[in-house]
């Protein structure tokens, strides 16, 4: 399993900088840079929410399906980085397309 940081508080399933999923999906199949990968479990927190959707406990070591197939972490579509984090791209926020995994690193 992952130990997943993630700082993309807009994300429903976000809370205190973990994921309150089961699993997540890096995307970026063909990335050259971090910047071109992205959270594709991202889920946009309502207006008004405080709460983390699926459960309020954050799940910090969980596998990572991983579509960036240059990354050097990626074993067979699953990320095998005893350590990633996901954040914000620059100027970005609120969107999936907004998120990048921080912790891409090209063959």
């Amino acid at each position: 399993m992952t130990k997943l940081e993630c700082h993309v508080t807009e994300c429903a399933s976000n809370a205190e900088n973990s994921c309150c999923r089961n699993d997540i999906k890096i995307s970026g199949p063909c990335a050259c840079g971090c910047e071109q990968t992205c959270c594709a479990s991202f889920m946009p927190k309502p207006e008004g929410a405080q709460n983390a959707a699926y459960s309020q406990h954050p799940n910090p070591n969980m596998p990572v399906a991983c579509s960036a197939d240059s990354c050097v972490h990626n074993e067979s579509g699953q990320c095998a980085a005893p350590r990633i984090c996901v954040s914000n791209c620059a100027g970005r926020t609120g969107t999936m397309d907004a998120t990048q995994c921080a912790s891409f690193s090209a063959q």
